[in-house]
């Protein structure tokens, strides 16, 4: 199994982690960015090139192949016709100019580089998310019934209702600590998400991990107020329920996985640990709220 992480950093400032999976056996293939599927290809042996947009920017990730290895490159795009690089040339044409009148030298102009548009083979997997969205679609919550992993990658089997039948789907998920998704708590069968489904098609579905039902955000709920129970027996039930919802309404899931991860080490779960809850804790927001808690 091929593993490669890239971390890109936006304009915005915000961190971009890209990574790749690319299995021995298999072949399959799974592009990530911030624990979230952006593409995934099937049986992968020969050299091939997946674009993708992050932020404005058009990035890259090229697959050469020699002597039966596979060697892989991110790059950004700086010479396709996107409007990041119109606004690119245009601000290096300025700079351009400037420097030629301050050094008074008159320097010819060169053209820019040749406009080079991407073209791929994209093979049905890789755009059903994209076909469901940009067409004439439906949603409907979607139990996950089966979770394997495989090559190092999550294989989800996930069911949901269209047309008075019940379709089965699988996906794809890169294998997180904790088996954690993007908002941080652990993924498990029974779990409930919303399920976007084409409607002349409803075979074709795809599930939206960062959507969950009610019901699975009360669970998400009861979960960190079940482990903050065990680690803190002293606080009163009332009280404990109050410190959780104060942490989601401060951070949404993302805050009752600090919860349920607080007793667990940096080392082995990154995103969500015993140091992001005691950071959540001590911030001014949360103390502000921790003391009306302490009156019930």
């Amino acid at each position: 199994m091929a593993q490669f992480h890239w971390v890109y950093v936006g304009d915005s400032g915000k961190h971009y982690k890209v990574g790749l999976f690319h299995g021995d056996r298999t072949g399959h293939l799974l592009i990530h960015c911030n624990a979230r599927i952006m593409l995934y290809d099937f049986h992968v042996r020969e050299p091939k090139s997946y674009s993708f947009f992050l932020e404005e920017e058009l990035c890259e990730i090229d697959l050469e192949q020699r002597d039966d290895r596979f060697y892989y490159t991110f790059n950004i795009n700086k010479s396709a016709d996107t409007p990041r690089n119109r606004v690119r040339k245009a601000t290096e044409k300025l700079h351009w100019r400037q420097s030629a009148i301050f050094f008074g030298s008159l320097v010819a102009c060169v053209a820019l580089a040749v406009i080079l548009f991407l073209r791929f083979d994209k093979k049905q997997d890789e755009v059903k998310r994209g076909q469901i969205l940009s067409g004439s679609h439906k949603t409907e919550l979607g139990k996950i019934e089966a979770i394997e992993v495989n090559d190092d990658v999550l294989e989800v089997s996930f069911a949901y209702r269209a047309k008075g039948q019940v379709q089965r789907n699988t996906t794809a998920l890169p294998l997180t600590p904790y088996q954690t998704l993007e908002h941080g708590m652990p993924l498990e069968t029974g779990d409930e998400f919303l399920v976007a489904y084409a409607r002349e098609n409803p075979d074709v579905g795809y599930i939206d991990f960062n959507q969950p039902s009610e019901p699975q955000i009360n669970l998400y709920f009861r979960k960190a107020v079940t482990k903050h129970t065990i680690l803190h027996p002293e606080l009163r039930p009332r009280q404990i329920n109050c410190l959780a919802n104060a942490a989601f309404s401060l951070k949404g899931i993302e805050g009752l996985a600090d919860f349920y991860f607080q007793d667990t080490p940096v080392e082995e779960n990154p995103e969500h640990n015993e140091l992001t809850f005691n950071r959540l804790v001590r911030d001014l927001p949360f103390q502000k709220l921790a003391k009306d808690c302490a009156l019930e």
